[in-house]
């Protein structure tokens, strides 16, 4: 509830909070201008925004004295956008495997992502209704039921990204098992791989921890006992996961421009050096390279088959 004496904006954790989601859109921005636009690249920047309109909401709805029917509208489209932010996470693995799986695999992980993804949806929204009862009546006699509501909407994301993982590590390693048989280092795949179960590790400990820590919820947004500053310390990790998307991007970038050489045909370069092209395939994956005549991979494609159809975020350079 508001206080008679409003504490200031930037005195409290929701304008931390939102300002890491400015900066998140300011270097997304930057990686789409280094990089192109995609919905992988572009994800990093609604989920940041999301974030930043979010938390400054929350504290005009719960901190301020603003007028009720103000406070009414920022607590709505707060809940709105953490919905955005949080469930917006799950779609960067969702937009890779949408482009490598086919058929029946393709239409499996459909089912489950959107079998887990419409109570998510359907969860925050009865979260905001009851929000919405609290704050025309000034109590907290819905908080039990929100604290039930947000236990499952976050256990649902926890799953989500562990089914979407499943999924995505399935074909990295089909795929690098191929790499190794085709080149002296695979390093792309690899580091897919590394970087999906960076991915599912954190992201499914912050949905599980924040199921938990939720149930003690006794205020709504207060941090005042334990239980609840670790929810606020969990929700800043999950803040700052755009930042890993940013990372994720910029690494499979430079690995895909210095990670891989192959085997193919040579030819001579200006000053007398070999350069090397070469074009491999295997069941699930199609590397075409050319190496200059300094060792320096100056052009490549990789793409990720299921079933020798589809590609996924063709990486070239």
């Amino acid at each position: 509830m508001a206080d008679t004496t409003d504490p200031l904006y930037f005195e409290t954790a929701w304008s931390i909070l939102s300002s890491i989601g400015i900066c998140e859109v300011f270097f997304g921005g930057l990686v789409i201008s280094l990089t192109n636009l995609s919905w992988l690249s572009i994800l990093p920047v609604i989920v940041g925004a999301s974030g930043a309109i979010a938390n400054g909401l929350c504290y005009q709805a719960f901190y301020a004295n603003y007028p009720l029917q103000a406070r009414l509208i920022g607590s709505g489209v707060a809940d709105i956008m953490w919905l955005v932010q949080e469930a917006g996470l799950s779609f960067y693995s969702y937009q890779i495997l949408l482009k490598i799986l086919r058929n029946k695999g393709k239409i499996i992980f459909l089912v489950l992502f959107w079998a887990l993804m419409i109570p998510i949806i359907a969860f925050r929204f009865c979260i905001l209704a009851y929000r919405q009862q609290d704050l025309r009546a000034g109590s907290t006699e819905n908080q039990q039921m929100i604290n039930n509501f947000h236990m499952g909407y976050f256990s649902c994301i926890a799953m989500c990204e562990v089914v979407s993982s499943a999924f995505l590590l399935r074909q990295f390693f089909r795929a690098h098992n191929n790499a190794k048989t085709l080149f002296s280092t695979s390093a792309i795949t690899g580091q897919l791989i590394r970087s999906t179960e960076t991915r599912v590790g954190a992201l499914a400990l912050i949905g599980i921890t924040r199921a938990v820590t939720y149930s003690f919820q006794q205020n709504a947004q207060s941090a005042n006992s334990v239980a609840s500053q670790v929810d606020r310390f969990v929700y800043t990790l999950e803040t700052m996961f755009p930042f890993v998307m940013i990372i994720d991007l910029l690494a499979s970038r430079r690995v895909g421009q210095n990670g891989a050489y192959g085997h193919g045909a040579s030819r001579s370069g200006p000053h007398g050096k070999t350069a090397k092209t070469a074009t491999v395939r295997g069941e699930d994956i199609e590397m075409h390279l050319a190496e200059d005549e300094r060792g320096i991979i100056r052009q490549q494609e990789i793409i990720v088959y299921e079933s020798h159809a589809g590609d996924i975020g063709v990486a070239k350079s």
